[in-house]
């Protein structure tokens, strides 16, 4: 994956603003987040609709797991979906993790995880298990739910 993907895709509106600021990357940040990991990004036809990786955050030991979605990408979904969850599992990396949107009115994680959000079904279906509840986390004082891979 290169910088121009990243800048290119244009973002499923639920994905608009991360941790309460705007999902828009300069090219250096774009550049960066391609560079410090595994990264990956799908093309339907001439448009971007997905880019997903690890930038690891203590290099050849930890990262954290990212990914931007374009709207209409069903067709693919299952198939990056699968992509994602195999790169994780065969991950080196002792420890990979991430953060996502829970539904706002959760308090526990047990209700988070009793309606959860198309971010956190992803997340489980790559392969990361919930962890803890997230409140009032970010730059928008959201809840989010914290998601961990431990390699054995």
């Amino acid at each position: 994956m290169t910088a121009r993907y990243l800048l290119d895709i244009e973002v499923q509106p639920s994905q608009r603003m991360q941790l309460g600021r705007p999902a828009l990357l300069t090219y250096d940040e774009a550049a960066a987040t391609a560079a410090a990991g595994e990264s990956w990004a799908v093309i339907d036809g001439q448009r971007v609709v997905a880019a997903y990786g690890l930038v690891e955050t203590y290099p050849g030991r930890q990262a954290v797991a990212w990914a931007f979605f374009a709207e209409n990408l069903s067709k693919v979904h299952l198939a990056l979906s699968r992509h994602a969850r195999a790169r994780i599992a065969a991950s080196s990396l002792r420890r990979i993790e991430a953060v996502a949107l829970a539904d706002q009115s959760a308090r526990t994680l047990e209700q988070a995880l009793a309606r959860p959000t198309a971010a956190m079904r992803w997340a489980m279906m790559v392969g990361l298990q919930p962890h803890c509840l997230l409140r009032e986390y970010g730059g928008a004082g959201e809840t989010m739910v914290f998601f961990e891979r431990i390699a054995p």
